[in-house]
Formats: structure tokens, sequence, C-alpha cells
């Protein structure tokens, strides 16, 4: 075990060099990392993952599987993708290099590869894998599940008043021209939103495009970063939601590596960084630091305020009976129930906010057009 965890230790994973062979050729990662993972879905990626367990279970070689799944596959992205790989393991390179240098799978996933080839169990670990990606697939649709009707609901209520004011109100805009100053001030408002939308349009393309730009370019620091992941823990209803996912994705991941054979201290450090959120990533880091000097993996966690103090205990408790991955399991299934349990509430409640939103938007637009035209027949009938 101790010889176990040197190698992982000792695995370069940063230090893998800057150009991926890909198809046999050197590629940039800036240019193609992008476009490599269009070609190759997660969805295709769980299944190349389970054939790979499953070949291995029968007995087959990683080389002639790999050159099996090669002939299989329809696609040619995919399929210079899968040659790649099997040229890397021709040359002699360990599976785990090979996935690590295709610029597809992640940390996560190449060390638990790494740790099988280490260990002599790599078909079990990549049956432990296949399972691993399809939860995170599944908790990630329900997340997206969540979210999507509330911004469904935000976008057609904007896209319904910027109709209104774009389309509809200019059409009758003569009518209140020589009324400019008897008109309410809703309606001077929603003129002067139109004539922005018409002539200057194009200065809310640059604005967006602006912000975008900004947002990718701080969200790469670590300190916006940092202060963004913990800011998504914070937010009311939606925080539970993100805390429970990245809680449950972690204990997951925890476990597959230590089931497969890791040593508890890089396995938390890569369970952390496996969640994709620095607050997570920091949490396990000292979580590792406290199992590497021979503190309590539980007692550290309920230190953290985003682990939830019922998980900690449960950890505690599986130290301390010697199940600690048993544990885990149970706490990443009480995190999804309570994630579903959470996104199911936000659906919910903010069904009813948004209603009245929608409702009070659309109906500003709609009385700062039919006010002046009421006011005009009056006097009309006068």
């Amino acid at each position: 075990m101790n010889r176990l965890i040197d190698s992982i230790k000792k695995f370069p994973l940063a230090a893998f060099p800057k150009k991926r062979v890909f198809n046999g050729e050197k590629i940039s990662t800036a240019t193609k990392a992008f476009w490599i993972r269009l070609w190759f879905s997660e969805s295709e990626r769980i299944v190349f993952i389970k054939k790979l367990a499953i070949m291995a279970k029968a007995g087959i070689s990683i080389n002639s599987a790999i050159k099996m799944m090669e002939k299989n596959v329809s696609r040619q992205e995919v399929k210079n993708l899968v040659a790649g790989l099997r040229l890397a393991v021709e040359q002699g390179k360990p599976l785990a290099r090979a996935m690590k240098d295709a610029g597809v799978f992640g940390d996560l996933a190449v060390n638990v590869v790494h740790i099988g080839e280490s260990s002599g169990s790599l078909a079990q670990n990549l049956d432990y894998l296949s399972g691993e990606m399809q939860k995170r697939r599944e908790l990630k649709r329900s997340v997206a599940a969540a979210l999507i009707y509330p911004v469904f609901i935000l976008i057609a209520t904007v896209g319904i008043v910027i109709f209104l004011s774009v389309y509809i109100f200019p059409k009758i805009l003569p009518v209140f021209s020589g009324l400019r100053g008897d008109l309410p001030w809703s309606t001077n408002l929603l003129i002067f939103f139109a004539a922005l939308m018409r002539d200057y349009w194009w200065l809310a393309g640059i604005i967006f495009l602006a912000a975008v730009l900004v947002w990718r370019l701080l969200i790469r620091t670590e300190k916006a970063k940092i202060f963004f992941d913990y800011w998504l823990l914070r937010l009311p209803m939606l925080g539970a939601i993100f805390k429970n996912y990245h809680m449950a994705n972690s204990c997951r991941a925890l476990c597959l590596l230590l089931r497969g054979g890791g040593g508890i201290v890089a396995s938390l450090e890569l369970a952390g960084k496996s969640s994709g959120n620095l607050a997570y990533c920091r949490a396990f880091g000292k979580s590792a630091l406290a199992a590497r000097s021979g503190g309590s993996i539980g007692e550290n966690m309920a230190e953290e305020k985003i682990f939830p103090s019922l998980a900690a205990q449960i950890i505690c408790a599986g130290e301390m009976s010697g199940s600690l991955e048993d544990s885990l399991i149970c706490v990443s299934r009480m995190c999804e129930d309570e994630m579903n349990g959470a996104a199911k509430n936000l659906s919910a409640a903010i069904e009813p906010v948004l209603m009245v939103f929608a409702g009070l938007l659309v109906g500003f637009v709609a009385t700062a057009i039919i006010t002046p035209i009421y006011g005009i027949t009056q006097l009309l009938q006068k």
C-alpha cells in the first residue's frame, strides 16, 4: 500500500507535455481542448469507459479493447481520438497517461485508472469510474432541470417586453407624438427605451460581449473564482442545491478513490479538486492535512461551514467503525436526496414570484401603451 501511495504522489499530473497527441499529430491544447470535448461528449465518454471495463473484466488486453472500439466508432473525430489512445498505448505508455494526453478525461478519471494500473485492479476501477461518471451526469441533469424553468420564464418575459417595446409600440408612436407633454411617465419611459433599442441596439451587443470577456478574465483569477464559488453556496434556495451537489460528488469521488486502492491523503486532495468548486477544494485540502498528521477527517469537516453537520458526524462514525467507504456512500445519497428536495422546493417557491414579476413587467408595458390611447379617446368624446 505504501508503494501505491508513493506512486500516486509521483504521478506527474501537472508535468505532461504542453502538446497533446491526437491521431498521431501534436496539437495545441488551447485551440483543440474545447472542440475535443464537443466531439467526444460526456455520454460517449461514459460508454467508452463502460465498454473498456467490460472487456477488461473479460480478460481482453487494453490495447486490443481500444482497437475493437476504434473499429466500431462511426464519427471520424471520435475515431481519431480513440486512435490516438491506441497509438499511445502501443508505444508503451500507461493508459492513464494516454488519457491525460488526450485532453478529454478529467484528473479524477486519470487518477482512478492510474491507481488501477498500479494495483492490478484496472477492470474493477474502470467499472467504478463508469458508475461514478453516470451518477455525475444524472446529478447535473437534476440541477439543470431545477434551473431551466425559472430561466425560461425570465427569458420569455424579457423577450415579450422587448417585442412589445421595439415592434408593437413604434407603430402607434406617431399617434402620441403631438401629446408628448401630456403623456404619463410610464409612456415616456417606454418611448425612451424603444428609441434606445432602435438607435443603439449595437451598443447593447458590445456591452454584453465586453461583460462576458471581463467575466471570463476575472473568473480565471483565483481570488475571483473563490469569491464566486463561496457566493454560489450562500445564495438563497440555490445555495442548498449547489452545496448538496458538490458534497455528493466529492464524497462519491473519495469513496471511488479509496475503493480503487488510493491513499487517504491523496484521495482527499483529488476528491476536493474533482468537485470543481474552490471552496470544497480548500476544505478537502484541510482535511487532507488533518489526515496526514493523524487527525480525524470528520472532526475537521465539522469545523467547516460548507459541510453539513450530519455528514461530518456520519463520516466520524465511519472512521471509528472502519467503514469509511460505506459512510461516504451514505452521505452522498443523503445529499442527493436533499438536493432533489431542494430542487422541488425551488420550483414551488420561485414559480409564483416569477409569475408576479412577469405580470408586473408586462402589465407596465401594456399600461404605458393603453393609458394614452384611453386619454385620446376621452378627448375625442368631448
